[in-house]
């Protein structure tokens, strides 16, 4: 269905770091300011070769809100000619809803220009939704604790994550979940009504 451009790291010591905990990690240093568009650069010259797929691309708060984000992904898609519908940028919730309105703002210019928007982390508070029904989202990401969760009958956590994918459908947007490992794991979300699934049962 696509691919995503993910972060790896090995390091001497604590061996291979991967993933959002990389992200984490860069944002907190400073280093994503770089690391990010590097990372963006070079996954769409690698999606010139590939077949038309999707390519995803998370972003940390910190990129979500940067004044230069609008600026910097229409000069990659100009210079690698990949077209700004192939392109799903992943914005952290919390950043959308930040007072301030930054990563709001980017993520409709975005939107507007064709890119196609993902929340990020999303369904742990209530507030979420809120995303959903104001912004113009292609699809969500359920957060990742939520997913390794494990269901439990009669629990309030559990009912309201089979309600979720209903609600946030109401408004045309899709529902992602990341982190599947197991075939089990991969049916109850698929009975839930999640649209799409990675994770290394995939794999």
């Amino acid at each position: 269905m696509g691919t995503e451009a993910v972060l790896k790291w090995d390091h001497p010591e604590h061996g291979l770091v991967c993933g959002d905990q990389v992200l984490e990690l860069a944002d907190e240093t400073g280093l994503i300011l770089s690391l990010g568009p590097w990372l963006l650069r070079t996954a769409c010259e690698h999606l010139r070769w590939e077949r038309d797929l999707p390519l995803s691309v998370n972003l940390t708060a910190n990129q979500a809100s940067d004044a230069d984000l609008v600026g910097e992904v229409a000069r990659v898609l100009q210079d690698t000619g990949v077209s700004a519908g192939r392109l799903w940028l992943g914005m952290p919730v919390d950043a959308l809803l930040a007072p301030g309105g930054e990563a709001m703002d980017n993520l409709k210019v975005l939107a507007e220009n064709g890119v196609q928007a993902v929340a990020r982390n999303f369904g742990a508070v209530a507030g979420d939704l809120v995303c959903v029904e104001d912004l113009p989202l292609r699809a969500v990401r359920i957060a990742r604790w939520l997913v390794d969760r494990d269901p439990v009958p009669g629990s309030p956590v559990t009912h309201a994550l089979l309600e979720l994918s209903s609600l946030v459908h109401l408004s045309g947007t899709e529902v992602i979940v990341d982190g599947i490992t197991t075939e089990p794991q991969a049916d109850w979300w698929r009975a839930a009504g999640a649209d799409l699934g990675q994770g290394a049962f995939f794999v």
